[in-house]
């Protein structure tokens, strides 16, 4: 297709008269894109855990806190002791998306959380409980962050005599 003169100073003249607006829609239009995939893709992480996941505490633990990147709803959340025979390297090689499985395995014997989970929203999760015992435990959880993102987790921890 050719264009004639009187084609090319019209558009000339468009490109022109719009410059400032047509500026202004490429800048929104850009940063859309830069930003879009950022909040696409920043669903919540688990940043901290205390006590941390295959670590030993001493005995009298009754409290288990649990960070995130960014608020979510915990949902469920146990905390189970584990039958000494069962190695601490098994624990971590179960599958990781099975959480709800664990929990809904487990009588309600074998959860040890005793205070509530909270509802709403929060970056930061604390339970407490008794003092526990020694031995190996197992806590599994399940969050929804605030785009509906669905999360599961687990780890383990012993707790040693203190004497």
């Amino acid at each position: 297709m050719i264009f004639s003169q009187a084609h090319l100073d019209r558009l000339g003249s468009l490109t022109k008269r719009g410059d400032d607006t047509m500026t202004a829609r490429l800048t929104a239009l850009l940063a859309f894109v830069i930003l879009i995939p950022n909040l696409t893709f920043a669903h919540s992480k688990v940043n901290s855990s205390d006590p941390d996941s295959g670590s030993q505490v001493v005995e009298g633990l009754a409290k288990f806190e649990l960070g995130f990147t960014q608020p979510v709803r915990v949902t469920r959340f146990g905390l189970i002791r584990i039958d000494a025979s069962v190695a601490t390297e098994d624990l971590m090689e179960r599958d990781p998306n099975d959480a709800a499985a664990l929990l809904n395995s487990v009588g309600a014997s074998g959860l040890i959380t005793t205070s509530k989970i909270p509802k709403g929203f929060s970056a930061e999760l604390t339970l407490t409980f008794d003092p526990l015992e020694p031995g190996i435990y197992q806590y599994v959880w399940i969050a929804v962050a605030q785009d509906g993102h669905l999360m599961e987790g687990k780890g383990h921890f012993e707790v040693i005599s203190g004497g």
